[in-house]
């Protein structure tokens, strides 16, 4: 990562801890992806995407956006599956 940050001229990412450097490269993803739609994979992977919702004023995002509603079909179908939490 240091390597490709000195090339592009940019501040190598030693010296933090884990925590910052975690957040250093959330945001470098953040602005180097911006059109590639994968944030909203490292919001969800990363359990932030209701916090960054709430922040862009998306106030009805809940826990159970997590997860997707098994259609109904499929539930008929198949008796033994069960509905993914929230959406009961």
């Amino acid at each position: 990562m240091n390597r490709v940050r000195r090339r592009a001229g940019l501040d190598a990412l030693s010296g933090l801890s884990k925590d910052a450097f975690r957040e250093a490269i959330y945001q470098e993803r953040r602005l180097e992806l911006m059109f590639e739609f994968q944030r909203w994979f490292d919001l969800v992977r990363t359990k932030r995407m209701i916090t960054a919702l709430h922040a862009a004023g998306k106030t009805n995002a809940a826990e159970k956006h997590y997860l997707h509603p098994i259609p109904q079909r499929e539930m008929d179908l198949n008796p033994k599956l069960l509905q993914n939490p929230g959406w009961e």
